[in-house]
């Protein structure tokens, strides 16, 4: 079946993931969110993988591809 994959890795490993199966090929998404506690020297990368059954690309610009990280405590 086809699938669409948006993962967080944090210092190379994954960390979250989610999974989506469209039911139509056009405009699909698939987001992934957490809460990851990071130390100092820690980085975060995004990944998006898709497997429907033909070469597809990602749509352009800041609307349609984004990352959203918010500091929620320095404690």
């Amino acid at each position: 079946a086809s699938k669409l994959e948006s993962s967080i890795f944090v210092n190379g490993a994954a960390y979250a993931t989610n999974y989506s199966a469209p039911a139509a090929i056009g405009n699909i998404s698939c987001q992934v969110t957490d809460i990851v506690k990071l130390n100092a020297g820690d980085y975060v990368e995004g990944y998006a993988f898709q497997d429907v059954g033909a070469n597809r690309g990602t749509a352009g610009g800041t609307e349609s591809n984004y990352i959203s990280i918010h500091l929620l405590s320095v404690a």
